[in-house]
């Protein structure tokens, strides 16, 4: 788990921007120490101009929820983003998915529950 959070971050710190759903998703990558642009797709603006704003990035990590709203939200972007010459990275994601299993449904509830078990090093 502490491998694939390092990961993001070290992602995040190198400019590539995280893509999650709302703003409570932003502020717990925040929590666990994941810095950079991330970007909460339900900001009000729609989907497409958020995605075509990431135009001119190598590449984006896509971190949505790991519910079936979530699913599809990760295809939608993906599609869009390779559209868009944007490399879309969902290994991050699927690696969080598997490893958290039933336990947790969404990037909020992930960092609660990580940071609960003590089992992530993020911010203090």
């Amino acid at each position: 788990m502490e491998e694939v959070l390092e990961e993001l971050r070290e992602e995040s710190r190198q400019g590539t921007p995280v893509l999650v759903e709302g703003l409570h998703d932003r502020e717990a990558l925040l929590s666990l120490g994941v810095e950079g642009k991330i970007v909460h797709l339900n900001g009000g603006r729609n989907l497409l101009s958020l995605l075509e704003a990431l135009e001119g990035n190598a590449r984006a990590i896509v971190l949505t929820d790991f519910d079936q709203e979530g699913e599809e939200l990760a295809l939608k972007c993906s599609r869009h983003l390779r559209a868009m010459g944007v490399e879309p990275l969902l290994d991050p994601r699927e690696r969080l998915k598997r490893l958290l299993r039933r336990e947790v449904k969404d990037v909020e509830g992930m960092a609660r529950f990580l940071l609960h078990l003590g089992a992530v090093g993020g911010k203090e």
